[in-house]
């Protein structure tokens, strides 16, 4: 399984507000490889609700608006 796929297995059994609090948590964190988690998570939330992450994207919101939009 490669690193995306466990990545993927892993976001899918957390909660979304669980998911945002994950994404505004990034934030704090200084590695070149956070690009990449955040990627992850932004996927699964647009996979999960593509109608609030595309309201979210229009609003041109912060990553703690998301809690707004995905009702959290």
């Amino acid at each position: 399984m490669s690193p995306s796929e466990k990545a993927a297995s892993i976001l899918k059994k957390r909660t979304t507000c669980e998911l945002i609090e994950d994404l505004v948590f990034t934030n704090k964190v200084d590695s070149p490889n956070v690009f990449t988690v955040r990627g992850w998570i932004l996927d699964e939330l647009e996979h999960r609700n593509q109608e609030a992450f595309e309201a979210w994207l229009d609003f041109n919101g912060t990553d703690s608006s998301l809690h707004y939009f995905f009702n959290c």
